[in-house]
């Protein structure tokens, strides 16, 4: 397999036409659906590493992927895996291969500083923290989540809080203007 040019795994894309318009824009014509199994083939021909799983939550499904080297960085989502400690799994089995780890964080909610604080114990960290740049008019709920932002960027860097907890406080205006609603099993 030859590959020349941008490429861009995106299996769960949330917005596939814009996607397409973007790379359209940047002067490429058509999309290719590479189907998971394909995915070392696909690694294996760029000259740049290839991140993947932020949607895998089965353990064996990153010991394979894992062991066919499918990706150069394993990126579980610390939401969809199932926790810290399934992440760290996922983490350890990829550092015993060699595999930096740079966890998936879609968006600005608490999922970022879970990943932030799961970044400071890793055995085999990655170089890089995914930080969302969607805004408002794509996730309006993450608007005024937190008192202060825990994730400010600066030079490059983020500052991981050692306040108590995760680090962070949730703004009680955001608290009171959110929707609640109970569900409750049948017995």
């Amino acid at each position: 397999m030859s590959i020349v040019g941008l490429v861009h795994v995106n299996v769960n894309c949330s917005d596939f036409d814009r996607s397409l318009r973007f790379y359209e824009l940047l002067g490429f014509k058509r999309a290719i659906d590479v189907p998971p199994t394909n995915t070392a083939e696909v690694a294996a021909a760029l000259d740049l590493d290839v991140a993947g799983g932020e949607q895998d939550w089965d353990l064996e499904t990153w010991r394979r992927m894992i062991d066919m080297r499918a990706v150069d960085i394993v990126q579980p989502d610390i939401l969809y895996v199932g926790g810290m400690v399934r992440a760290m799994r996922v983490a350890r089995m990829g550092a015993a291969a060699g595999l930096p780890c740079t966890p998936h964080a879609a968006n600005l909610s608490l999922v970022t500083p879970f990943t932030m604080h799961l970044m400071r114990a890793l055995p085999l960290p990655g170089r890089y923290l995914e930080v969302s740049i969607e805004g408002p008019d794509y996730y309006p709920w993450q608007d005024g989540l937190f008192l202060k932002s825990p994730c400010t960027v600066s030079g490059g860097r983020v500052r991981v809080s050692d306040a108590p907890g995760w680090g962070v406080e949730i703004a009680p205006e955001w608290l009171a203007r959110s929707t609640y609603q109970a569900s409750e099993a049948d017995t």
